[in-house]
């Protein structure tokens, strides 16, 4: 094949991949597997041919998903609203500051996920129920997209308020259908605010109808053999039933950042801005204590102020104001 026509199959490759046209996409895949056997590349026919086959086998490589697959999403019966929403994250591990012992955790996860045909020969369970617990705003929500772009998988997000029905027993009948429908492919699943399911049995305040979801989320887990990565997430793990956290492979703490983790998030937050010139040691100081999510409001404000200003050099000054800015609104949010 020419130099001239491998640039005309990538070409005929982006153009039906962009106009989500799988016949062509198809045909020109087939094209270049005629030709490599024809030049008597087998082992890359036999490669290309092995992925075409995961493609077709494998929803989360599908052109249209979500047509194809919101066809048999589960919905609530009484409110008919579907119980799950599938997102694609263009967030990788880059895009997000962790601790040096989460991003171990998270690396481990990543790592077992495309070893877990080798681990399975050797009767051993990749790691892939995470429970990820900590105060709002220190990367939760963030981690999981990260790692559903990381993984290239759809990050598919549970609607806790499809999920829990005011109908007795239709709250665990929601979660048997959900977790029937993760079997189906290969996805991140994220149960956001998961201490709604998965609350404390020995709580007196909550009636039999929470026992009998934690209980139903329990066995459901216990019997869990997906290839999905599934992801529970907290912001009040003390409401946790006991039970739960044996049920996940991984725990994860997310706490507010240290200092040196804040420096690396102002310089990732501030890396598409063209120039710079911060104090660190002055203004990291004011930030302790805050959530990632805080800093990246003050990273966005002091850029907005410069944009709006026609300022070139973002400065300390600049960036204080928005530390100010940041700090009346989180005085509101304590005013209970």
């Amino acid at each position: 094949m020419s130099i001239l026509a491998d640039s005309r199959t990538i070409k005929s490759l982006i153009k039906a991949y962009i106009s989500n046209d799988r016949h062509q996409f198809e045909n020109v895949v087939n094209d270049m597997i005629k030709n490599e056997e024809e030049k008597n590349h087998r082992k890359l026919a036999k490669e290309l041919r092995s992925i075409m086959e995961n493609y077709n086998s494998n929803p989360v490589m599908n052109f249209e998903p979500a047509f194809q697959y919101l066809e048999r999403m589960p919905k609530d019966t009484d409110r008919q609203s579907f119980l799950m929403e599938i997102k694609y994250s263009k967030n990788i591990l880059e895009d997000v500051i962790l601790s040096k012992e989460n991003l171990e955790i998270i690396n481990d996860v990543v790592d077992d996920y495309y070893k877990s045909s080798r681990l399975k020969a050797y009767n051993l369970k990749p790691n892939t129920k995470l429970l990820f617990c900590g105060p709002p705003g220190c990367g939760k929500t963030l981690t999981a997209k990260a790692l559903a772009g990381q993984l290239q998988l759809p990050l598919l997000y549970t609607k806790l308020d499809a999920i829990i029905s005011s109908y007795l027993g239709d709250t665990a009948s929601n979660l048997r259908r959900v977790f029937e429908y993760i079997n189906q492919g290969r996805w991140v699943v994220f149960f956001d605010e998961f201490d709604a399911i998965g609350k404390s049995r020995d709580d007196s305040n909550e009636h039999g109808e929470i026992k009998r979801v934690v209980n139903s989320f329990l066995q459901i887990i216990d019997t869990y053999e997906g290839e999905s990565i599934i992801i529970a997430a907290t912001n009040h793990q003390g409401l946790l039933d006991r039970a739960v956290w044996r049920r996940f492979d991984e725990i994860i703490f997310f706490d507010t950042p240290s200092k040196e983790e804040i420096e690396r998030l102002i310089k990732l937050k501030l890396r598409t801005f063209p120039q710079y010139d911060i104090n660190f040691e002055g203004v990291i100081s004011e930030l302790c204590g805050m959530s990632h999510s805080e800093i990246e409001n003050i990273c966005n404000e002091s850029m907005k102020i410069c944009v709006k200003n026609n300022v070139n050099l973002l400065d300390t000054n600049i960036f204080e104001k928005a530390i100010n800015k940041q700090k009346r609104r989180s005085d509101i949010y304590s005013i209970e």
